[in-house]
């Protein structure tokens, strides 16, 4: 088998109560890094409550201060399956 993770098949999959997200978006940036592996979309699962729109709302702007791409809605038509 080769190296992990095969870009080819998957990419990142992170989870977590919202602040919990929001404070790990810096610490994945240098995880990616260390493994070489570009991040070119980032994708949001999330619920569209006020206390939901307000966590996407800050993972965005703290991704982005962090060097990740702009957070984008999840959708049927957004990804690769």
């Amino acid at each position: 088998m080769g190296g992990w993770p095969d870009r080819d098949q998957v990419g990142w999959l992170g989870y977590g109560a919202g602040d919990q997200l929001i404070v790990s978006l810096p610490t994945a940036v240098d995880a990616f890094r260390e493994r070489n592996h570009p991040v070119d979309r980032l994708l949001l699962y999330a619920d569209l409550d006020l206390d939901g729109l307000e966590c996407a709302r800050q993972a965005d702007e703290r991704g982005r201060k962090a060097g990740l791409p702009v957070l984008l809605p999840a959708s049927v038509s957004s990804g690769r399956c």
